[in-house]
């Protein structure tokens, strides 16, 4: 039997393959499936509201306790934890086990924990933080000039940590370990990727961004969080992955609160 032989003239057969498709970032679940989404978190979310304001309007008169701290910062978990019971739930049912990955990785991927380009991310957070940082910058320097009678939510936590410090910076570890996350994992992973199924991303972005700053109850930093929410979805769409915004989220909270903790201990004026 004769062997055939590769002709010098033709490619070869490994430069004439179809290349490898890459994994399309569409989420596959509905815009139905996203409103129950929502309505199923807000209703966790507010039990777990009330669990938190009822044991603190109770524990109100307890100055620096340790427990009462350690069961703030569990509380206050538990508050973020409920951004995340839906999604994960939604992008269960929706995913479907492929070769040689497993139900519940489809399931991340489709909320879009997926690879990212480390470098040219890490510059897009460094960028868009100082962007943060600017924007927020002019707005309080607004309110200082005109002398608007706004009291954001970083001021109020300001103000009741000088009352018990303890309890406060147990506030602002949750708000650093889980809120980035959790947050991130709702509106950027199962909202923002359910709007885009159904309408171009610069409209999914900013419906997903106007939620985002509604869902804080925060009036008087609603601009800012806007702006914020923007940012992130932008940063979501273009890195195809929800790790960069998760970054830059914890990167934010945890300056925010840097600054709290630096202000309680008299070390800057705010």
């Amino acid at each position: 039997m004769f062997e055939p032989k590769d002709d010098p003239s033709q490619p070869p057969l490994s430069d004439i393959q179809p290349p490898i498709p890459q994994e399309q970032d569409v989420a596959p679940w509905t815009l139905n499936e996203v409103m129950y989404g929502v309505v199923l978190t807000a209703i966790i979310w507010l039990i777990a509201a009330v669990l938190l304001s009822t044991y603190s309007s109770h524990a109100a008169s307890i100055t620096n306790s340790p427990v009462k701290a350690i069961l703030v910062f569990l509380l206050s978990a538990l508050v973020e934890g409920a951004f995340v019971v839906a999604p994960l739930v939604i992008a269960w049912r929706a995913a479907r086990a492929r070769e040689g990955a497993s139900r519940w990785r489809v399931a991340l991927r489709g909320l879009g924990f997926r690879r990212f380009n480390v470098p040219k991310s890490i510059i897009a957070i460094i960028g868009f933080f100082l962007l943060i940082y600017l924007v927020n910058f002019i707005y309080q320097l607004l309110i200082t000039t005109f002398h608007l009678p706004i009291q954001t939510n970083d001021q109020y936590i300001l103000e009741r940590g000088r009352l018990d410090p303890l309890t406060t910076y147990a506030t602002l570890l949750a708000g650093v370990l889980t809120a980035p996350l959790c947050e991130e994992i709702f509106f950027r992973g199962m909202l923002l990727g359910g709007l885009r199924r159904s309408m171009p991303d610069a409209p999914a972005v900013i419906i997903s961004a106007f939620v985002f700053a509604l869902a804080h109850f925060d009036i008087g930093s609603f601009a800012v969080l806007l702006v914020i929410g923007l940012i992130l979805g932008y940063l979501r769409c273009r890195t195809r992955s929800i790790w960069p915004s998760i970054g830059l989220h914890l990167l934010n909270n945890g300056y925010s609160s840097l600054l709290i903790v630096l202000a309680l201990n008299n070390f800057i004026k705010v």
